[in-house]
C-alpha cells in the first residue's frame, strides 16, 4: 500500500500556558510535512516555538531534529512551518518558514512556551507524499 497524504488536527484550539509535547508519530511514508500554528490570543511578553524531535529506534530516546524560529510575543494569526528534504524557500513570506530536513521515521511535535503566560492556539498538520 502506498503512502497517502493526511490532514490532521494535532491540537484543537484551546488556552494553554505550558509547553505541549505530543505523542510520537510513525511516518507513514510521508516525504514532507506542513504544520499550521494559528494563534487567536498571544501572551504579551512571551514566545512560542515549534520543535520537531526524531526518535532513535534502538533506545527510543528523542533528539531535537528541527527548530523553527520563535513566534513573536502577542502574535495573532497563522504561521506555516514546512519540513521537507531538499526544500528551499523560494519567496520571502512573512508567515512561512521552511527547513530542508527529511521527516524522521518516528517523530514528535512540541510547542515550547517561553514562560507561563496564556496563549490560545491550534496546531494542524498536512503530511505529504
Amino acid at each position: 500500500m502506498s503512502a497517502q497524504p493526511s490532514n490532521v488536527t494535532l491540537l484543537p484550539s484551546a488556552v494553554r500556558a505550558a509547553t505541549q509535547t505530543l505523542v510520537a508519530t510513525a511516518n507513514q511514508g510521508w516525504g514532507a510535512a506542513i504544520f499550521y500554528l494559528t494563534t487567536t490570543v498571544g501572551a504579551a511578553a512571551e514566545t512560542l516555538q515549534l520543535v520537531i524531535d526524531a526518535q532513535d529506534p534502538a533506545s527510543l530516546a528523542f533528539v531535537v531534529w528541527a527548530t523553527f524560529p520563535v513566534t513573536a510575543a502577542a502574535f495573532v494569526g497563522t504561521k506555516a512551518y514546512h519540513l521537507s528534504s531538499g526544500a528551499i524557500e523560494t519567496v520571502a513570506a512573512t508567515d512561512v518558514e521552511v527547513q530542508a530536513l527529511a521527516l524522521p521515521g518516528r517523530f514528535r511535535v512540541r510547542l515550547v512556551h517561553s514562560a507561563a503566560g496564556s496563549w490560545t492556539y491550534s496546531l494542524g498538520a498536512s503530511y505529504l507524499v
